[in-house]
């Protein structure tokens, strides 16, 4: 009897448990985003019951207390809040949040109205691509509303495990829309002396710009005292302790959610005395924002942890709506690209288009794309490009054929009006699988406005989305999945690969989002190795990674074995180990095969590589290692989770192997 009751269990009543949790977790998770908009909505007092009124509570605490924000007000009305970890580390001192507009300035002034007790959110959601295949975002919320004149100022404040986060919304008192200019935000982050900041730094906010500068790392003094006038985001601090010496603690701060709700990028001014406040990204300053009550803020961010958890954190996406509708027709895929190899003249060769669409085929990559040329001059009015070349739609057909899709290249110049916009439909009953839309160059209202109008068309007509010329990603592919590759990197495309910008864009620009490095197969720079350009295809993440080597380079290749079937999708990320602006390496499995990897800018002796992350199965070993500069050695052998592979690296070198399950 026992038996039989305990197998009763196993099988009918612990599933059933199980669903239930699940069943109970996601719909806690429904009601968690229903409720906060709702509490926009609502500016009456009938669910008293549900607020704090009176005063404030003065802190919140990530659900297992890793992170606590303190909030405050000045005499004057203004709020600010600071960030201290578990250990009492402090993260930002005493930082603002507010914004000056032609209708009223909410930066002081502020009285308490009521605040939304602090709610739990724990849910997981998939990823179509990205660091691994599935997210859990967890974190402790509450909203504070104030109010000022005709306004409620809301406050949004988030408590992860590992970081914070904030936006601000405004409403009018009597639900009237009223369009307000905006003239400045006082927000402001004050990082602790004696920290160090890793991020592009550029002197003025009056020229085109599209996040392509190197990252710089200097002290929050040394900025201060630097002719650079601006940091932009990402940007990471490595925190200085009370004693001001490192604590091995870094902050990554950024943006999310920037074209749900259009509004312009922000960069950093450097104030002084650690303090960094929000301005205008370049180029917004011609044409201020414009927003009307009703409207939230991007978030603004910071990932607090060590290097690799700073590495590993999904909270741009983490903090962007969810998708809506049905996106399973996303499929990430190896793109193969011959601009760098071909130039503008190969964009408009069938000849050379086939032999494109050939090696995609024989390599298991889904596209290719075509640059720019390889549709006529314009004639129309407004237009840089339009129309077609005779052989396109026979160059379409045959790329159907073969099982390539084609990704077209397009000004972001022949996009920027809804008529314009019409084109992409168009691309779509083709039969073209996506867009790659250059030139953005600002981070303006109007330009976040049409990427979102961009974004949307494309994913109504299944257009998969490479951005170039354009603005930081922040957490667009989990609105939008089809959003599936970004520039906003110093790529190949510039020459060469930098790896001493490599190992520091893995801890900075690629923990935001996709990145377009576009590598080659072999490297320009006379010190890179060959070893560096296959373990980028392993370090640098993108749903779309971008070959960008001849195709004879590819067919001739002593490792063409590894870029043959290379997945542009992870289900599952591990960091082994690293330091910023010096090495990384990490492992990422895309069913049941992994991929392990190290990138570094300097030589290293007496690396070791646990391979702790597999199952217990037995693995076949492909180690592909730099001998020399431009000298490839490739070994196989047998090993389990319980081998560590030991190795040296060569100056800006790269260390790749490929573990394949051994089916017994």
């Amino acid at each position: 009897m026992k038996k039989f009751l305990t197998a009763f269990f196993v099988i009918v009543i612990l599933p059933a448990l199980v669903l239930l949790y699940f069943a109970m977790k996601s719909e806690n998770s429904r009601r968690s985003h229903e409720n906060s908009m709702q509490y926009i909505n609502n500016t009456s007092d009938e669910n008293a019951g549900e607020y704090i009124f009176g005063e404030p509570e003065t802190a919140l605490h990530s659900p297992m207390q890793s992170i606590s924000i303190k909030i405050g007000q000045e005499g004057n009305g203004a709020f600010f809040y600071t960030v201290t970890d578990n250990a009492g580390l402090v993260l930002l001192d005493k930082s603002y949040i507010g914004i000056i507009t032609d209708e009223c300035d909410f930066s002081e002034g502020l009285s308490f109205v009521r605040q939304k007790p602090t709610e739990l959110t724990d849910e997981k959601h998939l990823n179509i691509s990205g660091k691994s295949n599935t997210s859990r975002n967890y974190y402790n919320e509450t909203i504070l509303t104030y109010e000022k004149d005709n306004f409620y100022f809301d406050i949004y404040l988030r408590a992860y495990e590992d970081g914070f986060a904030y936006r601000f919304g405004i409403r009018s008192k009597d639900d009237e829309q009223i369009q307000l200019t905006v003239s400045a935000e006082t927000g402001s982050f004050a990082i602790p002396k004696k920290s160090v900041i890793t991020a592009e730094l550029i002197n003025n906010v009056n020229e085109k710009f599209c996040y392509e500068n190197p990252y710089t790392s200097k002290s929050v003094e040394e900025l201060s005292d630097n002719t650079s006038k601006y940091v932009c985001f990402p940007a990471l601090a490595a925190i200085a302790n009370s004693e001001g010496a490192a604590s091995g603690r870094y902050l990554l701060l950024s943006e999310a959610d920037m074209v749900t709700n259009p509004y312009h990028g922000s960069v950093l001014s450097i104030n002084g005395n650690g303090e960094f406040g929000l301005t205008p990204a370049p180029v917004v300053g011609e044409n201020p924002s414009v927003i009307t009550s009703g409207f939230l803020s991007p978030w603004r961010f910071g990932i607090c942890g060590s290097a690799g958890e700073i590495a590993l954190s999904d909270m741009a996406e983490n903090l962007s709506p969810d998708p809506q509708g049905d996106y399973s027709w996303v499929k990430p895929g190896v793109t193969a690209w011959t601009w760098l190899s071909e130039k503008k003249k190969g964009q408009n060769d069938p000849k050379t288009i086939r032999e494109y669409i050939d090696l995609s085929a024989e390599m298991g990559w889904k596209y290719l794309i075509l640059d720019e040329g390889w549709q006529p001059k314009s004639d129309k009015k407004g237009r840089v490009y339009s129309g077609y070349y005779k052989w396109f739609d026979g160059i379409l057909e045959y790329a159907e054929s073969k099982g390539v899709g084609l990704i077209l290249w397009i000004k972001y110049a022949d996009l920027n009006t809804p008529e314009e916009r019409e084109v992409l439909r168009e691309y779509a009953a083709k039969g073209v699988k996506g867009i790659k839309a250059d030139f953005f160059d600002s981070e303006n209202q109007a330009t976040m406005s049409d990427m979102n109008e961009i974004y949307k068309i494309c994913s109504e007509c299944h257009l998969l989305v490479n951005c170039h010329g354009a603005s930081k990603p922040a957490g667009e592919r989990r609105t939008y999945p089809n959003v599936i590759n970004r520039e906003a990197v110093k790529g190949e495309e510039y020459g060469k690969y930098f790896v001493n910008q490599a190992v520091i864009w893995a801890y900075t620009r690629n923990v935001v989002g996709p990145m377009d490095l576009t590598p080659r197969v072999y490297p320009k720079s006379k010190t890179s190795t060959l070893g560096l350009q296959l373990a980028s295809c392993v370090v640098l993440e993108s749903g779309m990674p971008c070959m960008a080597g001849s195709s004879s380079d590819y067919r001739k290749f002593k490792a063409k074995s590894f870029y043959k079937d290379l997945p542009a999708s992870w289900d599952e990320t591990v960091f082994l180990g690293g330091e910023v602006d010096d090495y990384i390496s990490m492992a990422r499995r895309s069913g049941s095969v992994w991929y392990a990897a190290t990138i570094t800018k300097g030589a290293k002796n007496g690396l070791a590589m646990p391979l702790k992350f597999l199952g217990e199965d037995e693995y076949e070993a492909v180690i592909y290692s730099d001998n020399t500069n431009k000298k490839l050695n490739i070994m196989t052998r047998t090993v389990t989770k319980y081998d560590i592979l030991a190795y040296n690296m060569l100056p800006e070198s790269g260390y790749v192997v490929k573990l394949t399950k051994i089916e017994s």
